[in-house]
């Protein structure tokens, strides 16, 4: 009988980018951005993060972003941020 080769998951890498980037990358204007993020279209700590004392206060999870675009409310988005909290070394 063949043992069964468990095959190692590839390391994930999610790019967290400023603002003015996440923009440029996706196409849409930063109201569009701050409607969806005052909304709770997109959550923080997922898809974007507040950090206090930087040049860039909030850094936006630009691959969830992405996927977000394509996907939203689908469960190929849920799955997709599944991922990203499983990535997390807290996890």
């Amino acid at each position: 009988m063949a043992k069964n080769k468990t095959i190692p998951r590839p390391q994930l890498i999610w790019r967290l980018v400023p603002s003015q980037e996440i923009c440029q990358q996706l196409g849409i204007s930063y109201s569009t951005l701050k409607r969806w993020r005052k909304t709770g279209a997109i959550r923080e700590g997922v898809h974007w993060q507040y950090r206090p004392g930087t040049k860039a206060r909030l850094l936006w999870n630009l691959d969830l972003m992405r996927d977000w675009v394509s996907n939203s409310g689908t469960p190929a988005h849920a799955r997709s941020i599944e991922l990203f909290v499983a990535s997390l070394p807290s996890s």
